[in-house]
């Protein structure tokens, strides 16, 4: 996923993505949902969220972890784009070194 940084503290993002998994039903609490961040920059942050779940049930609640965080985002005014696929880099100009 990319989110846009918006002056928001990386502790903030993570933390906003880790509460709006572990709160959608079907995800387990351990292990913990987990956010590895690949990637920070001054406009945004590039991130993976791991969560576990039953494996009969993984569509149904990968979509609600996709629409939990999307919801949580927006609510926080963050631009964002979330999917559960596997993603080549975006096709825009990379961030000012």
């Amino acid at each position: 996923m990319r989110v846009e940084r918006a002056d928001a503290s990386l502790a903030d993002i993570t933390a906003t993505l880790t509460d709006a998994a572990a709160a959608v039903d079907g995800v387990h609490p351990e292990p913990a949902v987990g956010v590895l961040v690949s990637a920070v920059s001054d406009a945004r942050v590039t991130a993976r969220v791991q969560f576990w779940h039953t494996s009969s049930t993984a569509l149904g609640v990968t979509s609600a972890v996709v629409a939990a965080l999307t919801a949580g985002l927006a609510e926080r005014g963050w631009a964002a784009t979330v999917t559960s696929e596997a993603v080549g880099p975006p096709l825009v100009p990379g961030d000012r070194v």
